[in-house]
């Protein structure tokens, strides 16, 4: 491996994280980076030529640094990548031994055991062991995956691991080396408390446990108690034609993004002025597009953390990185530093 200080940023930003000691880690198109930012430095990491993972950087979908100062990137068409820092080479893990493409798209780290999710199901990795074990739909098995394309995979507070695919929303109930359950969630027109689309993006934890869904079709919660399903109604948003997506949860608020041009706040606890619509007052709309900086747009923002400070920062698709301070005035707008 090469590390070159100060090496320039490309401009087009795919994904950002924060770990332990304060440094952003941050993959581009064309490399992956270590930006510390009180010093305002900056390192690329470059594989030699003749190394067989030359291409890895430019696979990288999420970084994950973990609590030992371990940087774990799911590197895409190379599986999962892992970095340790005293030690600087990658070591590579497998999404599973079976296939043929290493297409890793989700991973969830716990103590000994990696989950890895693919457009070929659900894989679970045993560090320990050095075994795997692989999940799959089963189109004669009701209790199977719902669907092999796996988006995210996530732990709630409960200890229910959660799983997103491309057709319906799984909660694993068990495991056992012969019978894996799972509790498929699928969208049904004729039950309004099922979830609102099949295609789920993402699913989020918020204040008081509160488990958020992410799907083509909106914004759902989760009501655990009864087993199913609210969708959220946001007023001056359309939400019927499901083109919401949550960027960031944060203590009290998340960040919703309208894909027809707007970015929301929406404030916890969520005011319900009935089953399905959050109150007005709970919601406030950012409007974050200048004439100074146009391409600041929430259409072009790409990923989205907060720091121990309370600032924010964004990667964008085509213009570089931007730190931002939420500054809500009468009219919405956003201070941007």
């Amino acid at each position: 491996n090469i590390k070159n200080p100060n090496h320039p940023f490309d401009q087009r930003f795919a994904t950002i994280c924060e770990d332990r000691d304060g440094y952003y880690w941050i993959r581009t198109y064309s490399g992956l980076y270590c930006y510390d930012k009180n010093l305002d430095q900056r390192w690329g990491w470059r594989h030699a030529p003749e190394s067989p993972y030359l291409e890895v950087w430019k696979s990288i979908r999420s970084i994950w640094p973990d609590e030992s100062g371990v940087v774990w990137c799911c590197a895409g068409w190379k599986g999962i990548a892992k970095l340790s820092p005293s030690t600087k080479p990658f070591r590579h893990i497998q999404v599973h031994p079976s296939f043929e493409e290493q297409d890793v798209r989700a991973f969830w780290l716990e103590n000994d055991v990696i989950w890895m999710g693919s457009p070929y199901g659900l894989s679970r990795y045993d560090r320990n062991r050095n075994t795997y074990s692989l999940f799959q739909h089963d189109p004669e098995d009701p209790g199977s995956l719902s669907n092999n394309f796996v988006w995210k995979i996530f732990r709630d507070h409960v200890g229910d691991l959660w799983i997103c695919t491309l057709s319906g929303l799984n909660r694993f109930v068990r495991y056992n080396e012969n019978a894996p359950i799972f509790v498929r969630y699928l969208h049904s027109a004729q039950d309004k408390n099922s979830i609102s689309g099949n295609r789920v993006g993402g699913i989020y934890e918020g204040p008081d446990h509160l488990l958020l869904i992410s799907t083509l079709s909106g914004i759902d919660v989760y009501n655990r108690n009864e087993d199913n399903f609210q969708h959220l109604v946001i007023p001056t948003v359309d939400t019927e034609n499901g083109r919401l997506t949550i960027r960031l949860m944060e203590e009290d608020k998340m960040w919703v993004l309208d894909r027809n041009g707007g970015m929301f706040l929406i404030y916890f606890p969520l005011k319900r002025i009935s089953q399905y619509t959050v109150a007005a007052d709970s919601v406030i709309c950012l409007n974050s597009c200048t004439n100074d900086l146009p391409d600041f747009c929430p259409t072009n923002w790409n990923r989205m953390v907060k720091d121990v400070h309370g600032s924010y920062w964004v990667t964008t698709v085509t213009s570089g990185f931007y730190q931002f301070a939420l500054d809500i005035t009468s009219d919405g707008t956003c201070q941007i530093k």
